[in-house]
């Protein structure tokens, strides 16, 4: 998911990206296994945005720049997902992952990807691993839920 939506975000600010470019992160995004986060040592929503970033640079494994900038994505988003003890909730996850897309794109990229809003968590009753009070998304911490994420200032379609 977060592939596709970095570069359909990318294409939205008027970034050089392709609908196959899209489709290619998507494709890519498919691959990463539930689980990744337990079984492999890195999340989902953080390698996701390795691929988009990958995608969005052109990185190959003999691209030193833009595959530096790939792995320095991953690795913040990382960094700040890892921060948090609890299982896996892959909407926090998310959440962390496009504001910290937002924190680097600011730094790499002419016009930055803007991840605004706040939500609140609504499904933890389908999480038994939810860590509820803990939780950066947790309803009673979070109550000023005013609009949700957006991460699609202008509207696009494949």
């Amino acid at each position: 998911m977060l592939p596709g939506i970095i570069l359909a975000v990318a294409k939205n600010v008027g970034l050089a990206v392709t609908k196959g470019d899209i489709l290619t992160g998507i494709e890519r995004g498919s691959k990463v296994p539930g689980g990744a986060c337990g079984f492999m040592g890195s999340c989902g929503a953080a390698t996701g945005v390795g691929i988009g970033f990958a995608v969005l640079f052109d990185a190959t494994p003999l691209t030193p720049k833009a595959r530096q900038q790939a792995q320095s994505a991953t690795a913040q988003v990382l960094a700040v997902i890892a921060k948090t003890k609890a299982g896996r909730c892959c909407q926090r996850e998310t959440y962390i992952a496009l504001r910290e897309v937002a924190k680097v794109t600011a730094d790499v990229l002419p016009q930055p990807l803007l991840a605004e809003g706040s939500l609140a968590c609504k499904q933890y009753h389908a999480n038994r691993e939810c860590v509820r009070k803990q939780c950066l998304l947790w309803e009673s911490r979070n109550k000023a839920v005013e609009s949700p994420l957006r991460v699609l200032p202008i509207p696009f379609s494949l």
